[in-house]
């Protein structure tokens, strides 16, 4: 939205609320006699004169302007021999979607693309960090890259290219160095193969004691054969 156009929409806001009290004063209120009486100062009616007729203005222009405008869904790149050569909003949408993820860091939330009635293109991305990114660095890699993207489906019609980082990703120098620091894998080499001290346990087998089940008969048998021989 233009400065002059939220400037309009401003003066019809106050405008309009201006000339609704003033009205309503008079109708409600133990105060409808003071309104009534301020009707007939002249600076005082023609300023309220103005509020109704900027409102009035203003709705006249609302109404058609909702009435009769219509969306924007593509835009002219080139015209050539005659005819012209446009791309559509979801063209550009899935052109933007595709820099942003090329490289695996960051995905696509969503993309808004507002081509306005001058021929030229917005586009706003919101980007889901992956992984702990510096932002100030991949911010301005990944605008570059939507720059020379977008340049090669719409040419010079884009205006305003906007990033936006949501769910915002942490970065910390300290801990991405210790995140590409190289693992030494012979201490871990060393621990596996190194003896250890601590004395082994040893379970001793159970001391049990069983004794055979003879019957009386039977050891006496045994006893004297014992003597015999």
């Amino acid at each position: 939205m233009s400065g002059f156009k939220r400037f309009c929409l401003i003066v019809f806001a106050l405008a309009g609320t201006a000339s609704l009290v003033g009205l309503a004063l008079t109708c409600f209120g133990p105060w409808t006699e003071a309104a009534y009486d301020l009707l007939l100062n002249n600076v005082y009616l023609a300023v309220l004169q103005v509020c109704m007729l900027i409102t009035i203005v203003g709705f006249i222009v609302c109404f058609l302007s909702g009435l009769f405008s219509k969306k924007v869904r593509s835009l002219t790149v080139i015209t050539v021999d005659g005819g012209t050569i446009s791309v559509t909003r979801d063209a550009i949408v899935s052109q933007a979607k595709n820099a942003i993820e090329a490289e695996g860091m960051c995905s696509c939330d969503r993309v808004r693309v507002i081509i306005s009635r001058n021929n030229t293109v917005q586009v706003a991305v919101w980007v889901l960090p992956q992984e702990p990114l510096n932002i100030v660095e991949v911010g301005s890699l990944l605008h570059s890259r939507l720059e020379d993207q977008l340049a090669a489906v719409c040419g010079d019609k884009v205006t305003s290219i906007d990033i936006s980082f949501v769910e915002g990703a942490h970065f910390s120098p300290h801990e991405e160095e210790v995140r590409e620091e190289p693992v030494d894998s012979s201490d871990e080499i060393t621990t596996a193969t190194e003896p250890s001290h601590q004395p082994a346990v040893v379970t001793e087998p159970s001391s049990e004691i069983r004794l055979p089940m003879t019957s009386e008969h039977e050891q006496a048998g045994s006893d004297g054969a014992a003597r015999e021989a």
